[in-house]
């Protein structure tokens, strides 16, 4: 989470050997924001049901290798 009041956002990056980025984001201060790997190319995330999005990224590909993300409403 960064920001205070309503500047805040709640995101989840990602941190990978060739690089990092924030792979999903909403406005507020979301705690229940939660992300997980299911398996070596897979990232579940874990979503409030009342948001307001700021970005969605739904595949992330890096020297061969893809990563899925999936999203699941808390």
């Amino acid at each position: 989470m960064s920001g205070k009041g309503v500047h805040a956002l709640t995101f989840v990056s990602i941190e990978l050997s060739a690089g990092s980025g924030s792979i999903y984001c909403i406005k507020g201060t979301h705690p229940e924001l939660k992300a997980d790997w299911l398996n070596g190319n897979t990232i579940e995330i874990l979503i409030p049901t009342i948001r307001e999005e700021v970005e969605r990224v739904n595949q992330v590909r890096t020297y061969g290798e893809t990563i899925t993300i999936v999203y699941n409403e808390q």
